[in-house]
């Protein structure tokens, strides 16, 4: 019998060795992809429980065209957008940058915070930061914007562009 209990013992044993690494092999996995997602994706989602913080972001563009830099928005529990409003702080030298309203899809497959997690995959309206370089223009410009959500929090961002 205390061959049974032993042997049991050693698969238990083996079988928690086994879920941690694999939980471990979870966590290193999606973190991974957190990173990868947070590196591709080019819009700034911000719940309504967000904490106003700098942000520095890199994006590029091409000569002379219009490129989205940014989508600044903010929501409700119900998914529903919140005023939020952009004021451009610091403007390129070597284009032009607008802001127009525009909508865009919540980040869906990525941990979130607050109601992001609620609302991924949903459309959300707000504002769109546009860059159009001086045509013919090739190198790095930049920006810095503010921005004021309905919650009443604010930050600040600046946005380097590798114009090609």
């Amino acid at each position: 019998m205390s061959s049974l209990l032993r042997e049991h013992a050693r698969r238990r044993a083996r079988t928690g060795q086994l879920m941690i690494a694999m939980m471990q092999l979870s966590a290193e996995i999606a973190l991974r992809r957190f990173i990868a997602a947070s590196a591709l994706l080019g819009s700034l989602s911000i719940g309504t429980g967000a904490l106003a913080q700098e942000i520095k972001l890199t994006r590029s563009a091409a000569s002379g065209i219009e490129s989205l830099l940014v989508d600044e928005r903010s929501w409700n529990a119900q998914c529903k957008p919140l005023a939020t409003s952009v004021t451009i702080t610091s403007e390129p030298n070597n284009g032009k940058v607008t802001i127009v309203p525009g909508m865009s899809i919540v980040a869906v497959g990525m941990p979130q915070p607050g109601n992001a997690r609620y609302c991924a995959g949903k459309s959300i309206t707000g504002n769109r930061i546009m860059y159009r370089s001086i045509p013919g223009f090739r190198g790095t410009d930049t920006l810095a914007y503010t921005v004021r959500y309905a919650n009443g929090k604010s930050g600040s961002t600046s946005v380097t562009i590798d114009v090609h």
